[in-house]
């Protein structure tokens, strides 16, 4: 039951954290996002961060009335997951503060490297630890970089959104920003993805042979159907919006696909989390 509960509070933040990342890097390079919709995405940051961290705490004595004793909070606190996870929270408290400010392009710098730093700071925990020195720091680093690959591509893909439902006469041009914003988070995904495959898994027929390996391979078929979505997108939708005659129908088609997309993205979050609870050798 515990082990459940912390797999649903790691996919409620890693939904929260891709989420605003992508909006704060989107009101970066593309377009102004709405106070409110920052807001709302900080405080579910925010909200999700401290929900995984009494879950992974409980889950660190086994169970949540184990952390009604102030002692067993305080040695949960000073594990190198308490330290990290009170830093992450004292992040997430600051980029609420700053959303909720006047906006700005200095602002919305700020707010984009915060929620960049909330969402890469996940690598911190999880199998990276397994290993030791110089390749800890390896995987620590490609990770993080997983990890903002993903969030400016599912993260973006929420802002997509959003823009599709609006008039903006300029959408054609920020379709085709984020298709090339989408092609440098591909490329981050697939190479980190694959390195960190090899570091953790003992050996290549763990993909096949472990729960863990199955999972994985399910992650990358949803990948691949993503990827299959976004290039039928930047190939054939694309050029449907830029041209006027065929601009609503293509605009119209791309929200059906944008919501796919979403949904693998999803479902492939949604893996991640289950993935993070196992042991990658059993």
């Amino acid at each position: 039951m515990l082990e459940a509960v912390l797999a649903l509070a790691r996919l409620a933040h890693y939904l929260a954290a891709t989420g605003l990342f992508g909006l704060c890097l989107f009101a970066v390079w593309a377009w102004p996002v709405r106070k409110g919709l920052l807001i709302g995405a900080a405080v579910a940051a925010l909200l999700t961060t401290s929900i995984w961290l009494v879950a992974n705490g409980a889950a660190m004595v086994g169970g949540f009335e184990g952390l009604a004793d102030p002692v067993t909070r305080s040695a949960v606190a000073g594990t190198s997951f308490g330290r990290i996870g009170m830093g992450r929270l004292l992040v997430a408290i600051v980029i609420c503060y700053l959303a909720a400010r006047r906006d700005g392009k200095v602002r919305a710098q700020v707010l984009a490297i915060l929620s960049g730093a909330l969402l890469a700071s996940l690598a911190l925990n999880g199998h990276t630890q397994i290993h030791e020195g110089g390749l800890l720091t390896v995987q620590e680093t490609l990770d993080a970089l997983h990890l903002l690959g993903a969030g400016a591509w599912l993260g973006g893909l929420v802002a997509l959104a959003i823009l599709l439902g609006t008039d903006r006469p300029d959408i054609a041009q920020k379709v085709t920003a984020f298709s090339m914003v989408g092609y440098v988070a591909v490329g981050v995904l697939v190479i980190t993805g694959l390195v960190n495959a090899a570091l953790i898994l003992p050996v290549p027929s763990a993909l096949l042979t472990t729960l863990y390996g199955k999972l994985l391979l399910a992650k990358i078929a949803l990948f691949a159907a993503m990827l299959g979505l976004a290039m039928y997108n930047r190939l054939r939708i694309s050029p449907a919006i830029a041209r006027s005659e065929t601009f609503v129908a293509g605009v119209r088609r791309l929200r059906i696909n944008v919501f796919c997309e979403q949904t693998l993205g999803a479902l492939v979050l949604m893996l991640v989390a289950v993935l993070g609870t196992l042991d990658p050798t059993a």
